[in-house]
């Protein structure tokens, strides 16, 4: 196990009941987790903000229900946050090192902290060229855009229409979708505004593409 010099206390946002927005409260004092086998304890840099956070905030859904629980149930308070990119500073894994800047989807939470506890298994090292701001925003829609491509289980040379392809999803989706139509020689037109298609030049080569449906256009769809 590899560490360095910790507090054993942090402040972290959190929550006693469900509700709107303000049943969330900045608090001091709170643990600093520990660490079980083959899991990291993250400093958090960036926590993303995701549906999946207000829901259960809101108390809907797999996320409220694990809260109400492990916590309410035992009056303890929630910390919400799945998504997290920081720096390890502790590791019970092989695979991770104190000073690794790593990036998670935690289905525990707990990210809107200062430190927070991961499987070692849902971590992935950030590449130098992105940032640990970008990264924090990445885990939630770029598993929902790996999902989408592999369950959609599109087949060489098929035709694939895309709706909302600059969306926090859709930009992922489409760079894997293009990445899948020069290997597997697939088709992709895509559905958008003018204004979002511009947006599509820093990611994707617009030439390679099947065809653009411009939906702010009072035509009848095209044959495709």
């Amino acid at each position: 196990m590899s560490t360095v010099s910790l507090p054993t206390r942090q402040h972290a946002v959190v929550i006693r009941e469900f509700g709107e927005p303000e049943v969330m409260k900045y608090e001091e004092g709170i643990d600093v987790p520990q660490i079980d086998k083959e899991q990291v304890l993250i400093k958090v840099a960036y926590a993303g903000i995701n549906p999946v956070d207000y829901k259960t905030r809101q108390g809907k859904g797999w996320g409220a229900d694990n809260i109400q629980k492990n916590q309410f149930d035992h009056n303890q308070p929630a910390i919400l946050g799945f998504d997290v990119a920081g720096e390890v500073v502790k590791s019970n894994s092989a695979d991770f090192a104190v000073g690794d800047k790593v990036a998670a989807l935690s289905f525990d939470g707990s990210c809107y902290a200062q430190y927070v506890a991961v499987d070692s298994k849902l971590l992935a090292k950030v590449p130098d060229n992105v940032s640990l701001e970008q990264a924090g925003a990445s885990p939630c829609a770029g598993q929902t855009a790996l999902q989408f491509v592999q369950f959609s289980d599109i087949k060489a040379g098929e035709h694939v229409v895309m709706n909302a392809p600059a969306g926090g999803v859709g930009q992922l989706v489409v760079q894997l979708l293009m990445k899948k139509a020069a290997q597997d020689n697939i088709k992709l037109t895509l559905i958008c505004s003018p204004e979002k298609y511009d947006k599509l030049d820093r990611l994707i080569d617009k030439s390679k593409l099947a065809g653009w449906i411009d939906y702010t256009e009072d035509k009848a769809f095209p044959d495709l």
